[in-house]
């Protein structure tokens, strides 16, 4: 380049010979060791990847440099260009990103946008608490300069920090509002304000990433922020929504918001219908559930307005087919006298038949209207029905009729199973082993399982199995039952384990019990709240803390390999944000 400009202007030779002989200023040098350090860091990355040892010992170092650059050298050292703090907060863990930007903040430096924007993107990627917290302060200092967040380097950080932080943020060290928590619906209100719009699968995303901590009315709430602005909810986000809304305190009228919702975005009743369908099994299960019924039946108000939904939009002669007529019809006649009957006003079943009478009106529609019943509307009527039989003398008979309908591949009921198999089957096994007079056609069902290729034993099926069978007693058939699962190849999951510990430990068969916890851990299983609970039933303060020793070990292998994986995620979301977020710009 000086060749160049001697060639071009032979005067300007004195001035050229004398910026060789001068050396540089310092933080001129500085930046421009750290401007080839980061671009290698990166580089290095992209070849061999984040989990690299090499590559992580080169991180470590450039934080290191800079936090020393921050604290401990003169003003005049610290010239830092705002593509290499680009660049290394890129490639800084969350702790480092976060450290480093406090540093950068204390010795007041300004960042551009886009270097502020790319400290926010890494505390929000992976992190969690404070530095989830802070990744919403550095988002919201640049939305009080003006900055709307429908640019898509933008919300696609907000996204990274709503569906990857924790459901609720901890207040910074700095906060202007210390001892404050900030709910993601408050957080989500803040940036749709600004423009922010995230695409229905962001949204769904953000739904099960709540619901995976039970923050089951949070998601209720960001849900009606969003609603608010306009955003339509697909079927998969209202499905969503409306299990959410089952695991609520107050869930009869949150599932009638969502089912309104329901109805407003998709126009299909056919599909209201179905969650409809869905939600007053659930709701039937959790009722039986929580009054603690006889073999666990249901009110038969349940399936009363099940069968009252289900005239609405389908024609009962299609359920004819399946349930037994006989039965069915009385069901019918006893249904029609409760509602002449009515119910008084606190009945449980109250709300739920006034829920019905909104979405669905008390119309029925004429023959011709009728829709062709699905395959999983009949799964909910079939479990429905059988949930409310109370008397054993009813359900073996029912599962022989059923079986029978099995027999012609071109019924709706082979199609129910091929798409959705054993879940009927397993709704049987669980009834059936609610009573010890059906034992036997219990273990039927079983044998036909493992014949029936479309309906094979699945890990749900599993643990039926193995609580009924240790209710009843009968643990002698549980571990023969363990040694046909296992031949068939069915692997038991977090839950079929903690029962096992659970049982063992309420027979006061501790040494079983420790050996279930051990096979969980070989299994590449991780303990949870219902391990922990479970553990607690054993016998004397030797096992328990022994058990609670090894759930410890288990969880630090996991941890382990989880973050293995966290990091490969890591390097993915990383590359695609290096693309979303423009050039690298100078101040």
């Amino acid at each position: 380049m000086l060749a160049e400009t001697v060639r071009a202007d032979p005067g300007s030779i004195a001035h050229v010979l004398d910026a060789t002989m001068k050396r540089w200023p310092p933080q001129q040098e500085v930046a421009q060791a750290l401007d080839v350090f980061s671009g290698y860091l990166s580089r290095y990355r992209k070849q061999h990847g984040g989990a690299d040892a090499t590559w992580k010992d080169m991180r470590d170092k450039g934080y290191k440099v800079i936090m020393t650059i921050l604290g401990d050298l003169p003003p005049e050292f610290q010239a830092l260009p705002q593509r290499v703090l680009g660049k290394l907060a890129r490639n800084f863990t969350p702790e480092q990103a976060l450290h480093s930007w406090e540093a950068l903040k204390n010795a007041g430096v300004r960042t551009h946008p886009n270097t502020t924007l790319h400290f926010a993107s890494s505390l929000a990627r992976r992190g969690g608490g404070e530095t989830s917290a802070k990744a919403f302060y550095i988002l919201k200092g640049l939305a009080l300069k003006n900055i709307k967040f429908d640019q898509p380097r933008y919300a696609s950080v907000i996204t990274a920090l709503l569906t990857n932080s924790m459901s609720k943020f901890q207040t910074p060290r700095d906060a202007s509002t210390p001892g404050d928590e900030f709910l993601p619906s408050k957080a989500v209100e803040f940036f749709v304000q600004r423009g922010y719009k995230p695409n229905v699968i962001t949204l769904t995303a953000f739904f099960q990433n709540l619901m995976s901590r039970h923050e089951y009315d949070e998601v209720l709430e960001v849900a009606k922020v969003f609603s608010r602005i306009g955003v339509r909810f697909d079927r998969v986000a209202l499905g969503v929504l409306r299990f959410a809304a089952l695991k609520t305190k107050h869930r009869v009228e949150n599932v009638q918001h969502i089912l309104e919702l329901a109805r407003q975005h998709t126009k299909d009743d056919l599909f209201v219908t179905q969650q409809t369908l869905n939600a007053l099994y659930f709701l039937g299960e959790a009722e039986a559930r929580d009054g603690h019924a006889e073999h666990n039946a249901w009110s038969p108000m349940i399936f009363d307005l099940m069968l009252d939904v289900y005239g609405k939009t389908f024609a009962m002669q299609e359920l004819r087919r399946f349930i037994p007529d006989d039965s069915l019809q009385q069901r019918l006649r006893d249904a029609a006298e409760r509602q002449r009957q009515g119910l008084q006003q606190g009945h449980p079943g109250h709300a739920l038949k006034g829920m019905v009478e909104t979405l669905f009106g008390s119309k029925s529609r004429a023959e011709d209207q009728y829709s062709p019943l699905d395959v999983g509307s009949l799964s909910f009527m079939l479990r429905g029905y059988l949930k409310s039989l109370r008397k054993g003398s009813e359900i073996a008979p029912f599962y022989y009729h059923f079986k029978g309908c099995l027999h012609d591949p071109s019924s709706l009921a082979f199609k129910m199973i091929a798409e959705h198999g054993p879940l009927v089957h397993n709704a049987f096994l669980q009834v059936m082993l609610a009573h010890d007079v059906l034992l036997r056609p219990a273990l039927q069902v079983l044998a036909d399982m493992l014949k029936t290729p479309k309906a094979l034993p699945n890990a749900h099926t599993y643990a039926i199995l193995l609580d009924g069978l240790h209710r009843l007693g009968r643990v002698d058939i549980a571990d023969k039952v363990k040694a046909v699962m296992t031949e068939a190849g069915v692997k038991p999951n977090a839950a079929v384990f903690n029962l096992l510990i659970k049982r063992y430990a309420t027979s006061k068969e501790d040494s079983k019990a420790i050996a279930a916890l051990r096979e969980l851990g070989e299994a590449g299983l991780v303990p949870d709240a219902h391990t922990a609970k479970a553990i607690t039933r054993l016998g004397g303060d030797v096992h328990v803390n022994r058990a609670a020793d090894l759930v410890e070990r288990i969880r630090q292998q996991n941890d382990v390999a989880d973050a293995e994986l966290a990091q490969g995620r890591d390097e993915a979301e990383k590359l695609v944000e290096t693309r979303e977020i423009s050039k690298p710009t100078f101040v």
